[in-house]
């Protein structure tokens, strides 16, 4: 039994655990079983694990300590006529992208444009909360600067209309020669040249469709580099005094984006002008952990600016917003006055006599390394379901340093068996199985305690085990 608790039980609530139904069930079906089992916080390691008789070597769980920014775009109207002028195909939908850097964009949702001679794009209020070093300063050396691209479904480059003789420009008496001269000189040509030119049309458009069904984009809008930090900075120092209550600063950054294709407009082919766009980016500070000593048995696979803190099951749990798992703990749990995740755990039971009968030496999981998710959405504009939003995850970019004994995989670490060291049965770690060795003795507070350890049981298997059913019949004395 998981006396003082299993990690297993942390994942299931922050990550999900499919509970070996991986052909039946996806990651999101997984994450909602895991939240939807009452019995997990139950099963969370005590707080105070690490002075514990027989003591992990690893905290069962670990977080990386992390600030983040929640980018805003605020509702706003972008003027579009500069972006679509003389396109055979008007796009249906455009989007809004933030490039933080080469590899990391966020995008909106694609909103429809309104028709007419100047057409605009109506862009609703969407928040995303992005995972940042734990200083702006070493964020600012990450992400040093924003541009906002505007993207439309489709590849290449999108077709124009020719300009023709009912364009009236600088250049229409010129088009007007050249056309009159086309068809008088070479009137078959200029059909078969007016064919060639409806099929490629046709070609073109049927690309274009197939494009935006597999989801191309090209890009008919950018803005160039902002800097976002010196607005940040400023802020910070500005705000500093208040000791971190007012919960992060924030700034708002104005983009001029510019068509990618910049031909003239007009009679005299003016340049089109750029158009503006809003953004809002607001500062969160990390969680108060660096009053506590660093885990420094685990570091980041490529960069050293990262640093990992032991954390509570209580603090993972609010970090990832499970606001109904964190009032269990604390109004159901942590008030009881029998103390079930305590005293009660970690005291004997009321009797004389305890048998425990588990499974030893199968690789199981000890701990887990977490951080938060690179970037969430916070906010849709349509009405879609939600399912499950995820805050935090686990690191896949961390490593074990000098802890022999314990292997490490997709951030899940686990203890193995060793010359001097044994593991546990798969589920629950070792140290969690025998503390109720501790409870051997005599006195009020103490029992007689018969431990039997079945070499490779599985948690769940040992039920079908043969040493566990001749091991029980002897206990009850059938036997």
């Amino acid at each position: 039994a998981p006396h003082i608790g299993a990690p297993k039980s942390v994942r299931a609530v922050i990550d999900g655990d499919k509970m070996g139904l991986d052909a039946f069930l996806d990651d999101d079906e997984g994450l909602m079983l895991g939240r939807s089992l009452g019995s997990s916080p139950w099963l969370f390691p005590l707080e105070n694990t690490l002075t514990t008789p027989i003591s992990p070597s690893v905290p069962p769980s670990v977080l990386r300590l992390e600030s983040s920014i929640v980018l805003t775009i605020p509702t706003q109207t972008i003027p579009m006529k500069g972006f679509v002028y003389r396109r055979q195909v008007m796009p249906s939908k455009v989007r809004l992208a933030i490039h933080l850097a080469k590899d990391f964009v966020v995008r909106t949702e694609f909103y429809p444009l309104s028709r007419g001679k100047s057409p605009t794009l109506m862009l609703k209020e969407e928040v995303w909360c992005i995972a940042l070093p734990p200083t702006i300063e070493e964020s600012l050396k990450l992400y040093p600067n924003i541009c906002v691209h505007l993207e439309e479904l489709g590849t290449g480059k999108p077709r124009k209309k020719r300009r023709g003789i009912y364009h009236c420009d600088i250049f229409w008496p010129c088009r007007f020669a050249c056309c009159m001269m086309k068809w008088i000189l070479c009137l078959p040509c200029a059909i078969v040249l007016k064919i060639l030119r409806l099929l490629a049309r046709g070609a073109d458009r049927g690309i274009e469709v197939t494009a935006g069904a597999v989801g191309s984009f090209r890009a008919i809008g950018k803005s160039r580099k902002v800097n976002w930090g010196k607005g940040l900075i400023a802020s910070n120092k500005a705000a500093s005094s208040d000791g971190g209550e007012s919960g992060g600063v924030g700034s708002e950054l104005s983009f001029q984006i510019l068509p990618t294709d910049r031909e003239g407009q007009g009679f005299f082919f003016e340049i089109p002008s750029s158009q503006q766009c809003v953004l809002k980016v607001k500062w969160r500070p990390p969680p108060p952990m660096k009053e506590r000593k660093p885990f420094d048995k685990v570091t980041h696979k490529r960069t050293t600016i990262h640093k990992y803190y032991p954390a509570t099951p209580g603090e993972l749990c609010a970090a990832e917003g499970l606001n109904n798992a964190v009032k269990l703990l604390r109004d159901s749990y942590a008030a009881d006055p029998v103390d079930p995740r305590g005293l009660s755990s970690w005291y004997p039971p009321p009797i004389k006599k305890v048998v425990a009968i588990y499974g030893i030496n199968l690789p199981t999981e000890v701990s887990g390394i977490y951080q938060r998710k690179q970037s969430v959405k916070l906010s849709y504009s349509t009405s879609k379901d939600l399912c499950v939003r995820q805050l935090i995850v686990l690191d896949k970019d961390a490593k074990l340093n000098g802890l022999d004994g314990y292997t490490i995989e997709s951030g899940i670490i686990r203890e193995t068996e060793g010359k001097a060291k044994k593991s546990g049965d798969g589920t629950v770690p070792y140290w969690s199985l025998q503390h109720c060795r501790t409870w051997q003795g005599e006195g009020v507070k103490k029992c007689d305690v018969k431990v039997y350890e079945i070499e490779g049981a599985e948690h769940r298997a040992i039920l079908n085990e043969a040493k566990f059913h001749k091991i029980l019949l002897e206990v009850i004395g059938c036997v």
